[in-house]
């Protein structure tokens, strides 16, 4: 008896502890929320946005951010942590170029400056990418006027006090346009998804960047339908004969390709689809690659479907089993990309805005929603046209950044320590 109440004691002290703490983290925010736009989530509103254990930091708009044109779209984002200073920067793109942003003092982030895009000819990209290798980012756009990839000096962010316009340190011309980039740093190498014809047609373009200032063409790959994303990892999963092998997933229009890179003779393992696949448009690994997720943007659109999520069994890369686990939100909001960390994976999901989902039940084919934050309360429709385009959850602070198509950046903070509380249902 005394065993189970020394238990229930240390469970008790526990559970007080957090409490205080998530009490103590929202009073802090609550006394905030008069000097900006910061608002802890209390009873499923975040200043005014739906949620679920996910506070609202801050909210700059385009006209914070460099924004030169009347409407400018924004686009994907990234982030950059400087190993120097330990201060945490968002990069954001947009019809113009690529805005900089210190969110160091997520309640205050300032905006340090603008890039714009390597040609201002029309029609400018309202599809901007960027991933970070070493202390350079790599930026590229989806519209043959953007000609190539722009390669910028993280480091001359830093002491920046007054907003400026930056310009690139180097410029890769190899091709036009890049619908997404996606840059694996264990190996140097950046990967090109792309929608336009030429070089590599509809494929993945391969760049190394080891050396950043002078990026060489690598080849390509063009296995699959229109490539709209690709990631990639050094597979350390369950399947003994890929260990140390870089494997890719290419999301495609119709199809989900994995490929083992070092492979040059047959680096197809498999091409995977499903019943109303319509628009595969991003996947990723889960952290101990047993399993990858996979979104796809369309097929609420065009079936009439709630969010689909995939969920495909990585632990024999030779059999993949061709039929997912496939988990169904609560909304039919677009999901457009997928990203994970630890136990978690980040939907950006358009018009449902920012969904987590908890994993940790992956194994029994279980996924649930831990938590969310819409920032398009307006509607959950499917479609392209409005709401979140991208999260970035990589943040040592545990800040998550998100881009909304049409009105700026948002600085969440997810509260992932309060899932035994009960959850808002939507």
């Amino acid at each position: 008896m005394l065993k189970y109440f020394s238990r229930l004691c240390i469970l008790t002290a526990v559970m007080l502890v957090t409490l205080v703490a998530l009490f103590q983290q929202h009073r802090l925010l609550a006394k905030s929320v008069g000097g900006g736009t910061a608002a802890p989530c209390l009873n499923g509103q975040a200043g005014g946005y739906p949620c679920n254990r996910v506070d609202l930091l801050s909210f700059m708009p385009q006209a914070e951010l460099g924004a030169t044109m009347t409407n400018t779209k924004v686009a994907n984002l990234w982030g950059w942590t400087d190993s120097e200073t330990g201060k945490e920067y968002v990069l954001l793109g947009l019809e113009e170029g690529t805005a900089f942003v210190d969110v160091s003092q997520p309640l205050t982030p300032t905006y340090l400056g603008l890039l714009p895009t390597h040609m201002l000819t029309a029609p400018l990209s309202v599809y901007r990418d960027m991933k970070v290798y070493q202390n350079y980012a790599f930026i590229v756009g989806d519209s043959p006027s953007e000609n190539g990839m722009q390669v910028f000096d993280l480091t001359s962010l830093r002491g920046i006090t007054t907003p400026m316009t930056f310009t690139e340190s180097a410029h890769y011309d190899g091709f036009a346009d890049g619908h997404n980039i996606f840059i694996h740093e264990d190996t140097g190498y950046a990967y090109v998804a792309r929608r336009s014809s030429g070089y590599c047609s509809t494929g993945v373009t391969m760049v190394n960047i080891q050396d950043p200032l002078n990026p060489t063409d690598a080849g390509c790959f063009a296995d699959g339908g229109v490539a709209s994303d690709v990631s990639c990892v050094l597979y350390h999963g369950p399947d003994a004969d890929y260990q140390g092998h870089e494997i890719c997933l290419i999301a495609s229009d119709d199809n989900l390709v994995v490929w083992n890179v070092p492979d040059s003779i047959s680096p197809t393992l498999a091409m995977l689809t499903y019943p109303n696949a319509e628009r595969i448009h991003g996947a990723w690994f889960t952290e101990d690659h047993r399993y990858f997720l996979s979104v796809d943007m369309d097929d609420e659109h065009h079936h009439g479907l709630n969010t689909r999520i995939f969920i495909w069994d990585a632990s024999d890369l030779d059999n993949i089993p061709t039929t997912p686990v496939i988990y169904t939100g609560p909304t039919t909001g677009s999901d457009h990309n997928v990203w994970v960390r630890g136990n978690f994976a980040y939907i950006g999901n358009l018009s449902a805005g920012l969904r987590i989902l908890d994993l940790r039940h992956i194994a029994d084919g279980q996924l649930t929603q831990a938590a969310y934050f819409d920032e398009y309360p307006a509607s959950n429709a499917p479609g392209h046209l409005h709401g979140a385009w991208a999260v970035y959850p990589y943040f040592e602070s545990g800040v998550v950044a998100m881009s909304d198509r049409e009105t700026g950046l948002f600085l969440l903070r997810p509260l992932l320590e309060q899932l035994f509380l009960p959850a808002v249902s939507r």
